[in-house]
């Protein structure tokens, strides 16, 4: 190959975005422990009777999202359980806010 000839490969950035990511929700997910109180009403919403326990089950979680976001292997792996974490907040609120809705038409 001629010295003309050669390949330029650029760097994306899609490495470091995803360390800053991962690092953002390590930050938030340690963030339950250092300060609970401004995640128990999000997570009485979910967790009526538990919010302090449940916030920090969702710290650790969120933690752990984190740091697999961050390690360069574990793309699938973090992908994956970051849409189970969606799924399961968002499947406890739902029934919780149906289960409180049903209780008031009822009384």
């Amino acid at each position: 190959m001629r010295r003309s000839e050669t390949t330029v490969i650029t760097h994306t950035g899609a490495p470091r975005s995803r360390h800053r990511l991962g690092l953002a929700v390590v930050v938030i997910g340690v963030a339950h422990f250092v300060a609970p109180r401004y995640f128990d009403s999000i997570n009485r919403l979910g967790f009526p009777n538990r919010a302090r326990t449940f916030t920090y089950v969702n710290g650790a979680l969120e933690t752990i999202i984190g740091v697999l976001m961050a390690l360069p292997g574990a793309r699938r792996q973090s992908t994956l359980v970051s849409a189970c974490y969606v799924a399961y907040l968002t499947i406890a609120i739902l029934n919780t806010q149906l289960r409180i809705r049903r209780a008031r038409a009822v009384a």
